[in-house]
């Protein structure tokens, strides 16, 4: 894939001189260094992300969005949160607002070792209550990376006085923010609707949390959505339920239910556009 930008030895971007172009460049050097074999089709596959739209992304014609970015650096064993860091710094640069002036205290968070988890990730597009941009600028006024309230937010070095909440993540938070949640996610259970739209369950031991994924088989993705509604079976319409919906992508997921006993039970269901027409997949899939 060629360029007219050279790609920066740091994913974290070089502040003021950063831009969409380096961006790119930064992205496809990490995609090269994770396997420069990797086809863009089988990175589409990878990642759950349209090729076009991959495609955009590598070659520095737009930003993407937080889970396209999310999903993709996921896929390629990177630094999920810094390239998340990035891409706002972008954002807010686009907009003229100085990411220092709003967040200064992300710019000089050490890298001395693993990083803690940050704060939360925000609700998928479909949480509508307010404006993104609002929610990231409030959160970067509220908060440093890993501190929130007054306390800091570390891995826990011991062990839970329940097992069933082990402190790693939320419900609310992105998967793609959590390798350790990715590392041992299997497909727990799956049907396909309607011959070609598979709707799963994904859960991980080690976060004991699950998610909802649909995935559209059809070659109809573009011009199109896919909803998806990952919630608990005792109580569908509850606080812990996530929901997502994305335009012109082959496969759509939910962010976390963290699981807090033995008996919850997790469910998905959702439901495609085909043109006008939005098809239904029926009865729930639970877990």
């Amino acid at each position: 894939m060629s360029s007219d930008f050279e790609a920066t030895d740091a994913p974290a971007g070089p502040g003021p001189a950063d831009s969409i172009e380096r961006f790119a460049a930064d992205l496809r050097r990490l995609k090269e260094e994770h396997d420069d074999t990797l086809t863009l089709g089988a990175l589409a596959q990878l990642s759950a992300t349209p090729k076009s739209t991959l495609s955009a992304v590598l070659n520095g014609k737009k930003l993407p969005t937080e889970k396209t970015l999310g999903a993709l650096v996921a896929a390629l064993d990177g630094d999920a949160q810094a390239w998340l860091d990035r891409r706002e710094n972008l954002r807010l640069a686009s907009m003229g607002i100085a990411a220092d002036a709003i967040a200064g205290p992300l710019a000089a968070q050490p890298d001395d070792g693993e990083r803690p988890p940050g704060p939360r990730a925000p609700r998928p597009s479909s949480a509508w209550l307010r404006p993104r941009w609002l929610m990231v600028v409030l959160l970067a006024v509220a908060l440093a990376v890993g501190s929130g309230a007054g306390a800091v937010i570390t891995w826990r070095a011991t062990a839970p006085a329940n097992p069933w909440d082990p402190g790693i993540v939320h419900t609310g938070d992105n998967p793609a923010f959590y390798p350790k949640c990715l590392d041992d996610a299997k497909v727990d259970a799956a049907e396909t609707r309607q011959t070609s739209y598979l709707l799963e369950i994904i859960w991980s031991a080690t976060c004991r949390a699950g998610w909802g994924r649909i995935t559209r088989y059809d070659g109809r993705s573009q011009g199109n959505r896919i909803a998806v509604t990952t919630y608990l079976q005792a109580d569908p319409d509850g606080p812990s339920t996530q929901r997502s919906d994305d335009a012109d992508a082959q496969s759509s997921y939910t962010y976390l239910i963290a699981s807090h006993s033995i008996d919850d039970r997790i469910c998905v269901k959702g439901s495609v556009t085909d043109g006008a027409t939005t098809i239904d997949l029926g009865t729930p899939l639970c877990l």
